[in-house]
């Protein structure tokens, strides 16, 4: 069913500085909970969010649509959604996540289905979480068919890896620029006692995201009827993903590269990568994780110059020879129409002075230029990064719980271990002409004076 958008009803801001406390006026109604009800219904589950869905439902199809007490009740609701859902923009995917694994764990085995389960930078419920968790909640999680799947076949549950850095630009005179920078999420299926069965990277397109979704489902259904066969079911799957890959590089990619290729200027790049390496390295720079990603780059990269940490470099990550092959990969980017009202509300104020006609002009152009760059990550994220975790499912020793299959993503896949308190953004060599290097440690957690400064940066 079609979800309503309250693109004219909804303040954006309101909710968001209603939901991070919780705590809503009184002069909202029933729609207004206080923070106890909210814990009430978060223990109560699906059930508590379906009937707050619907309670908004009935009230944006009531009469007295110009009401100024409609509206507050419709924006204390919405943050009530979000705060029940576990989600940010919970009103537009309609998802419920469990936030403690064991929960989740135990709604996985009376239900049967696996657990879906994001790890990210920051947490869910807020506005300002790592980049690609943000565009999952409004490219993927706001798409009707994909939030379907997500809530017929699978328990959901987000899990925080550290908090995510933020930026703010102060120009001065009243004006902002607020950002995060840096960080990666990933999605996990699960079986029902936690161990990973498959991990996928990173941004990709709403169908080729529909399509892992029921890729994976067939595996979990054998781990769940032979669970004792868990380690040879998983490892065949892998294995037969990782020849997957390999006949789509070698035909689509082959093909549509050797046309390319007739002029001579360009080299064919390798979907093997090299992972990070952790032992022996303090930091690894923050450019380098960034460049993992194209739309959370285009973000981030200006504020990287910024903060003077170098931009990633192009030789490496061939932005035209991707775009190509990206075209040939697979289905072309598309999002859904409601991801595209999303996103039209949040330009909403961009351009205070242009006409209807402008601004819709430019909102076009920007999700056009999103879904070239969703195409491109697809190809990378899927080729590169997801054919290194096929490679380390198949391999011996490789960690078969979640936390050990976790840390290994973080450090040596996105380039962010927990040995670097500081993502790459602080080099311990660079003199900052500051007391303490500019850097504020509270005093019950490790400084990065403690990290070992003769390593080698790379």
């Amino acid at each position: 069913m079609k979800r309503a958008f309250l693109a004219s009803v909804v303040t954006v801001a309101a909710i968001s500085a209603a939901v991070l406390g919780y705590q809503h006026a009184n002069g909202g109604g029933k729609a207004s909970e206080s923070a106890d009800s909210i814990a009430a219904m978060r223990a109560e589950g699906p059930p508590a969010l379906a009937r707050l869905l619907a309670e908004r439902e009935g009230l944006i199809r009531s009469s007295n649509a110009s009401s100024v007490e409609r509206e507050q009740q419709l924006n204390d609701l919405v943050a009530d959604i979000r705060a029940v859902s576990g989600q940010h923009y919970g009103e537009h995917s309609e998802l419920y996540w469990y936030t403690d694994l064991d929960q989740a764990k135990q709604v996985s085995v009376e239900s049967g289905k696996p657990i879906l389960s994001l790890r990210l930078l920051g947490d869910l419920r807020e506005e300002l979480t790592c980049a690609n968790s943000r565009f999952f909640r409004v490219l993927l999680y706001a798409n009707p068919e994909i939030a379907a799947e997500m809530k017929s076949k699978f328990v959901l549950h987000w899990s925080s890896e550290r908090d995510v850095p933020i930026v703010t630009t102060d120009f001065g005179n009243g004006r902002q620029l607020k950002r995060t920078v840096t960080g990666n999420s990933l999605h996990y299926v699960l079986d029902s006692e936690g161990h990973p069965l498959d991990a996928l990277p990173g941004l990709q397109s709403p169908a080729a995201f529909l399509d892992w979704l029921k890729r994976i489902q067939p595996l979990a259904d054998e781990v769940r009827s032979h669970p004792a066969e868990r380690g040879n079911l998983v490892r065949a799957f892998h294995q037969e993903q990782l020849k997957r890959l390999d006949a789509t590089w070698e035909t689509k990619l082959g093909s549509a590269y050797s046309s390319l290729s007739r002029t001579g200027q360009v080299r064919m790049p390798s979907p093997y990568i090299n992972t990070g390496a952790v032992e022996g390295v303090a930091v690894i720079p923050a450019n380098r994780a960034m460049a993992l990603a194209i739309p959370k780059s285009v973000v981030e990269t200006p504020l990287m110059r910024a903060i003077r940490m170098e931009k990633a470099d192009d030789s490496e990550q061939k932005p035209e020879l991707w775009d190509f092959l990206a075209r040939g990969y697979g289905e072309a980017c598309q999002f859904h129409e409601d991801s595209r009202n999303i996103v039209a509300e949040e330009y909403r104020n961009v351009m205070p002075h242009a006409s209807a006609e402008e601004r819709e002009q430019f909102v076009a152009q920007l999700i056009q230029r999103l879904e070239a760059n969703v195409n491109i990550d697809t190809l990378r994220n899927e080729q590169e990064l997801h054919r290194q975790v096929h490679t380390w499912f198949v391999s011996d020793g490789f960690p078969q719980d979640f936390e050990g299959v976790n840390e290994v993503v973080y450090a040596q896949l996105f380039f962010t271990p927990k040995s670097d308190p500081w993502l790459g953004l602080n080099d311990p060599y660079a003199y900052a002409a500051l007391d303490n290097g500019g850097q504020t440690t509270p005093a019950n957690t490790e400084s990065s004076s403690g990290q070992a400064l003769t390593s080698t940066r790379r």
